[in-house]
């Protein structure tokens, strides 16, 4: 494996990558891996010389907080494509656009959706298409980012967009809990859920999801289930549209 340590500057503190071998195995490889540091390395200098010029403001603030998961993606697609899988990826800012409301950007969904489908049937129909959570840009191309727990959101939109069978979100516990299990030992997983009782848990807080996530899924009666990538093969937790199967899941639990 390769560590890559960027130095302490403010307002980002010191940051670890990790490259498995297989993504530096070969010297074509290893330039690849430069290559997509050195570009995302250039944006952060960039961004970093203009809070010395104009302070850390919100702007700024998304532009470093997008970071990780623009880097996330090319990371992801290598792997994909040393299994074999035919990976595009795409930088979101290009499909999805927000307002300017920086740090809880909120989403223009007729112009996303008209290019995300654009996007979308322009590939391959074996393709495994890879993209960031939780960022978009405005249409001026400025990085915002869709607030907290922002990735669950994109993930719903592109279901909703894309017409997909169901979301799966994969997390470190298996499932929803009545409490934090982590600090209520009296929690008890949810095998199954309602849409409306979501909706409902989502607004009190208690699920741990942007409060945007269910909409799109339930505007299109898409279903959801949470499972653990630490355990997989747990069924984990199935939000369900009113009259929508449990057999509409992908991995079936």
């Amino acid at each position: 494996m390769v560590l890559v340590l960027l130095p302490d500057s403010a307002p980002s503190p010191r940051v670890v990558f990790k490259f498995g071998g297989t993504t530096v195995g070969t010297p074509e490889r290893f330039r690849t891996v430069i290559a997509l540091l050195n570009e995302h390395f250039r944006a952060l200098r960039q961004s970093f010389d203009e809070v010395d010029r104009s302070g850390f403001t919100p702007a700024l603030r998304d532009a470093v907080l997008a970071t990780g998961e623009q880097l996330s993606v090319p990371m992801v697609t290598l792997a994909l494509r040393d299994a074999g899988v035919e990976a595009p990826h795409c930088d979101t800012a290009r499909l999805v656009v927000t307002d300017d409301t920086f740090g809880e950007a909120n989403v223009d969904r007729s112009t996303t959706a008209e290019r995300v489908r654009d996007w979308y049937r322009a590939l391959s129909p074996m393709a495994v298409p890879v993209v960031a959570g939780f960022i978009g840009a405005t249409e001026a191309g400025r990085t915002t980012t869709l607030g907290f727990e922002g990735s669950d959101y994109s993930a719903a939109l592109f279901a909703r967009i894309l017409e997909a069978r169901c979301v799966t979100r994969y997390t470190d516990v298996d499932g929803l809990y009545t409490a934090d299990p982590s600090v209520h030992e009296d929690a008890e997983r949810l095998d199954r859920l309602s849409m409306e009782d979501a909706f409902a848990m989502t607004e009190s807080g208690d699920l741990g999801m942007h409060p945007k996530t269910l909409r799109p899924l339930a505007d299109a009666r898409i279903p959801m289930q949470v499972r653990s990538i630490v355990e997989p093969e747990q069924a984990g937790t199935q939000i369900l549209p009113n009259g929508v199967p449990t057999g509409a899941f992908w991995p079936s639990p």
